[in-house]
């Protein structure tokens, strides 16, 4: 139970950097498009860039833990007994997209019944988000075949 709870905790971590830096460069992109992003309370901070590029890439390193934990569950429930060795990239990353869409795809449909937003930029943002489920997923799968060979059941990953 240790193993597995130690190989979940790892692979959230993992999924936390990874996204953490894309939301960096989200934050990045955020600043320079969206000028209102320039109100954030910059007194801790050097700059308003920096305060908005830092709580953008928290913000999307919190979605990626989860979204790797989410992962991970899922993946060692559905693949339970199996080794690394004989999991298929496509249904791997497919469960990548489908783990890191659930949370927010969920609170943004519910947010669209009751403010108005830009279908445009959820597609996109939802689209952002499957897109790094998918990538995380698919490199976590081949950084585990180049493991030495541990079943699912040993490593709950």
């Amino acid at each position: 139970m240790i193993r597995r709870l130690r190989a979940l905790v790892i692979l959230s971590s993992l999924w936390a950097v990874a996204w953490a830096l894309l939301g960096a460069f989200v934050g990045v992109y955020q600043y320079y498009r969206t000028p209102s992003l320039a109100l954030f309370d910059a007194r801790l901070w050097a700059s308003p860039l920096c305060a908005v590029v830092i709580w953008s890439a928290k913000s999307w390193g919190i979605g990626g833990a989860i979204s790797g934990a989410l992962f991970g569950i899922a993946l060692a429930l559905a693949e339970r007994g199996g080794s690394v060795a004989h999991l298929k990239l496509a249904k791997v990353t497919l469960c990548g997209v489908m783990g890191s869409l659930l949370i927010p795809g969920v609170l943004i449909v519910a947010e669209l019944f009751k403010y108005q937003v830009e279908l445009w930029s959820v597609a996109v943002y939802l689209a952002t988000i499957g897109i790094a489920g998918g990538l995380s997923a698919a490199v976590t799968l081949v950084i585990a075949r180049r493991a030495p060979a541990v079943t699912l059941t040993h490593a709950a990953a």
